[in-house]
């Protein structure tokens, strides 16, 4: 499978493909889609962090707060990533990070 790792507004489980799909998000994987039930539980948690914090700290007007929590969760993204892809050997995943405004100074 192919899928693509990118944050949206109101998902806590950033796991995208285009022959999957839910009737409101569509391509949304849903955790339990195959493969990605296999991921780590520990791996799983910290993806759902990295995305929380997305939710709760990226406007959709002015982005991240501060350079250094953009700097950081963008950091985090691309470590949970490579680990992602560690896990997942037989399937390709994107990561798609393109949450990098940030609020005027």
């Amino acid at each position: 499978m192919h899928y693509k790792m990118m944050n949206e507004y109101t998902v806590d489980w950033p796991f995208w493909n285009v022959w999957a799909t839910t009737s409101e998000h569509p391509y949304l994987c849903a955790e339990e889609d195959p493969p990605l039930p296999y991921l780590p539980e520990e791996l799983s948690q910290k993806i759902r962090q990295w995305s929380r914090q997305f939710n709760d700290h990226f406007s959709w007007e002015t982005g991240w707060p501060s350079s250094d929590m953009a700097r950081a969760h963008e950091e985090e993204g691309r470590r949970l990533h490579e680990q992602v892809v560690a896990a997942l050997p037989e399937d390709t995943v994107d990561l798609d990070y393109w949450e990098t405004s940030i609020t005027s100074r």
